[in-house]
């Protein structure tokens, strides 16, 4: 307390304890009592406070003079006096002991230089941290590793998911913010923030924006903490690639920010948009992300965050993406259907993968037959025209990334996305020739155009308008010559009914154990 020099004031202080009658609810032996004095301001004096080092006993930073204190009065530092500081190049920490210190002067005197109050003050020391992200037992990442002096504690911008065996795990934050405190209690401090599973399961891809390396890093000049890592990223002059997805089904998800200056990104899939969002009031805080439509992929595709973003229009939120995820929701697949026959031409424009219960083959003309040859690969090329055989029934093929050539030979023609024209007799289809005994062989085509994503043989000189019979494993699927020059005629003909035909039947007749096609 200080004194205005010619007034006059009453004191009144207790001495003894303040115990006697119960007095505050304690009890003592010795009652305290009151002295009342009086006193004119113009009997001041003045004390000083000390901060010094209670090692060495130097001075850590200019002493505190007060003015204006009675003479006769107590004195004593204050709390703000007693608190820990820093030397002016923030390098060191001072904090208060009690050991050694002289914190009041019970009765000041009119010599200003006996009234000294002497703090001291130790070292503080440097204490490391880290902050570990932790799923179970699982150690996801280190956030940050620094060091705080002692007492002393730090704010980090967490990240809102990590990416553990393809499903997302999240920790529990503040609705607006990400910040998590680390105050160390001891050298080598370790914190943990515990993430759990969320329901965002086949994730394929997860990186917070400023990560991925072709993307330009920028940090929110007014709120870093509302970032997951409190950082985003945009796609600066030109469209950038963020990752290559292969052939499937997907959906995208991503968090944008900023709200000062309206902005629109936007995510493709080669020419496709599979998600776009314009930035305003929703995305000024932190989120979980919003999630595109589902797309379709049948090859290797690039997904593409175009040109957008940046500083806004002022200081205060950037425009920015946080971060992005993708889920794989199912495959790219191409149908085939075989019929009684269990039999079918095929191509694709496609890498397919062979599906389990079904069989590819490679057809060659080899004399007055084809014959068949399973393909060693369990993929079949793009473009490749083949023969596929399995149990009557709709079959899935699965897009594939990549596929090995084929080795055995093969002249089947792939008749591609729009059919094929093709003159007559030119080309050779496979053709059921005896559905009830579910056989096949190949026909000449007529002058037309042949359906899409077919397979049909060049026709050669020598077996051009006749059918051929199917051969696989060295065995005819079924006939198989055409016309009545190639019929044998030594012994009784039989319908497929197991009748007796005569020798002017047409159709398929059975003589000798052979089957024929007569026209």
């Amino acid at each position: 307390m200080t004194f205005e020099e010619g007034q006059n004031y009453i004191i009144l202080q207790w001495t003894g304890n303040a115990g006697g009658a119960n007095l505050y609810g304690k009890t003592s032996d010795h009652a305290p009592s009151l002295v009342i004095t009086t006193a004119n301001a113009s009997a001041t004096t003045s004390y000083t406070v000390r901060f010094v080092d209670a090692t060495s006993g130097n001075e850590l930073k200019e002493p505190v003079i007060h003015e204006g204190a009675l003479i006769g009065s107590s004195a004593s530092a204050s709390d703000d006096e007693k608190k820990a500081f820093k030397n002016d190049s923030n390098t060191k920490k001072y904090i208060y002991v009690t050991e050694g210190s002289t914190s009041e002067i019970a009765n000041l005197v009119s010599n200003s230089e006996s009234n000294i109050i002497t703090l001291k003050f130790r070292e503080a020391e440097t204490w490391t941290y880290t902050l570990n992200a932790i799923y179970g037992e699982t150690l996801l990442g280190t956030l940050e590793t620094g060091s705080v002096f002692e007492g002393d504690s730090k704010y980090v911008t967490a990240r809102n998911y990590y990416l553990s065996e393809s499903t997302l795990v999240q920790a529990s934050f503040s609705d607006r913010s990400y910040n998590t405190e680390i105050k160390p209690t001891e050298n080598n401090y370790v914190k943990t923030i515990n993430y759990t599973a969320t329901d965002k399961t086949n994730v394929v891809f997860f990186s917070e924006a400023e990560d991925i390396v072709s993307l330009t890093p920028i940090t929110s000049n007014y709120l870093p903490e509302r970032f997951s890592g409190g950082k985003g990223a945009y796609a600066a002059e030109s469209d950038k690639v963020i990752t290559t997805l292969q052939p499937g089904k997907y959906r995208l998800a991503a968090h944008v920010m900023g709200t000062q200056s309206a902005c629109t990104f936007t995510f493709k899939a080669g020419e496709q948009t599979v998600w776009e969002r314009t930035t305003d009031s929703g995305s000024f805080y932190k989120g979980d992300g919003n999630i595109g439509d589902e797309f379709t992929i049948t090859e290797a595709t690039d997904i593409v965050l175009v040109a957008g973003g940046g500083d806004g229009s002022n200081n205060k939120v950037t425009n920015a993406v946080d971060f992005i995820y993708i889920q794989k929701t199912g495959e790219s697949i191409i149908t085939a259907t075989t019929g009684e026959a269990g039999w079918i031409s095929f191509s694709s424009a496609y890498n397919l993968t062979i599906p389990e219960g079904m069989r590819a083959y490679t057809a060659t003309i080899s004399g007055d037959a084809v014959t068949a040859t399973e393909i060693s690969e369990s993929v079949i090329p793009a473009n490749t025209g083949v023969l596929l055989r399995a149990n009557s029934g709709e079959y899935t093929l699965t897009v594939a990334t990549d596929a090995t050539a084929l080795t055995e030979e093969n002249e089947l023609e792939a008749t591609g996305v729009d059919g094929k024209d093709v003159a007559a007799n030119s080309y050779y289809g496979l053709a059921i020739v005896d559905a009830t005994n579910k056989q096949v062989g190949f026909a000449p085509i007529s002058a037309g155009k042949v359906g899409a994503n077919k397979a049909i043989l060049p026709a050669n000189a020598a077996v051009k308008g006749r059918a051929l019979p199917l051969v696989v494993d060295g065995q005819a699927t079924g006939i198989w010559f055409v016309g009545n020059d190639a019929v044998s005629t030594d012994g009784p003909a039989y319908n497929l009914a197991g009748q007796r035909v005569a020798d002017g039947y047409k159709g398929i007749v059975i003589r000798n154990g052979k089957k024929f096609l007569v026209k």
